[in-house]
């Protein structure tokens, strides 16, 4: 019975290092966005972005909406309105940063 209990203990802590080390990634991917957006290199800074989204765990919605904000920004500025358009309404849907999307969309 022991046994059994220090494998199920092993799994929950398994799935908890799996979910931090996936939210560091994307909080990495995310920094590189942020600093590749600040130096206006915004084709590194959309693919970093991206890699942040499909890192990041499904219910970060805060942490999701905000890169996708800036996902959009970058496309913004470079002159891919549809795909900034695009990431505005992700964000409006989820609720979060409404009017801040709306303006910029």
């Amino acid at each position: 019975m022991l046994f059994i209990r220090f494998f199920s203990i092993l799994a929950l802590l398994g799935g908890f290092l799996q979910f931090t080390a996936r939210t560091q990634i994307a909080e990495n991917f995310y920094k590189k966005g942020n600093w590749d957006f600040d130096n206006e290199n915004y084709a590194e800074a959309i693919i970093s972005y991206s890699n942040a989204i499909s890192s990041v765990t499904n219910d970060d919605n805060e942490g999701l909406a905000n890169i996708y904000f800036n996902r959009g920004l970058a496309y913004y500025y470079s002159g891919k309105y549809t795909d900034a358009i695009r990431d505005y309404s992700i964000v409006i849907r989820s609720e979060l940063l409404t009017s801040r999307s709306l303006i910029w969309r």
